[in-house]
């Protein structure tokens, strides 16, 4: 299992809620990961259960010689193992993760955001020292957002002749994966367009990860 299906299981929950509205990838985070604040309440053991799967992650600092707000985590799906690297940013009370996608199937031990292809982007909660809630983002409204222009997304050529494998893609195959909806607006103009519309990007249901060992964690 390479480190996008990985990060699909992450968001498993969110395909059962709304269709299409699972989140939004980016060519560009919402900041510098440079600038990046390390949120320590982050980090440890975490398990989070969605449609029967459970997902258990490993979270801690990157460390060396990345910037000093980068984590590292490792998600785990029964014997699979994938790992990837995310930071924080906070835009007025809203906090979001940033999630860095590679090429490869795992990131690379050192951090190096040119290999970085795209970002994943969903807001998160801190319910307690035990809890966080994952927040989806609405990607119909994003798509608003563009039509209006506040914001650009990557278009991709359509080949005439592969429409018809285009319309009913083979979901076994790893390129399937590949993120349909991908903003290219740079770090500054999306953080104004989070911030002027913070209170209409949510989707409004949220997924529950809890800390491993807690009474409730894996419920």
């Amino acid at each position: 299992m390479n480190v996008r299906t990985m990060i699909a299981a992450l968001l498993l929950g969110m395909l059962s809620l709304t269709p299409g509205c699972i989140g939004v990838d980016s060519q560009h985070p919402l900041s510098d990961p440079a600038d990046a604040v390390l949120d320590t309440r982050l980090n440890g053991q975490w398990v989070q259960t969605e449609e029967k799967v459970t997902i258990r992650y490993q979270v801690k600092a990157a460390g060396g010689e990345a910037p000093k707000g980068l984590h590292r985590m490792t998600m785990t799906i029964d014997k699979d193992t994938a790992s990837t690297y995310f930071f924080v940013t906070q835009l007025g009370e809203h906090r979001y993760i940033n999630m860095a996608n590679f090429e490869t199937d795992d990131a690379p031990e050192k951090w190096d955001p040119a290999k970085v292809t795209y970002y994943s982007i969903f807001g998160y909660e801190l319910v307690n020292e035990n809890e966080i809630t994952l927040q989806p983002l609405n990607e119909k409204f994003f798509e608003k957002l563009v039509e209006n222009g506040e914001l650009k997304k990557r278009v991709d050529k359509v080949d005439l002749e592969q429409l018809t494998i285009d319309i009913e893609p083979n979901k076994d195959d790893d390129s399937a994966s590949d993120p349909s909806f991908e903003l290219t607006s740079d770090s500054k103009t999306l953080a104004k367009v989070f911030t002027n519309h913070a209170k209409e990007l949510w989707q409004g249901k949220t997924l529950r990860v809890t800390r491993a060992g807690t009474q409730s964690a894996g419920k």
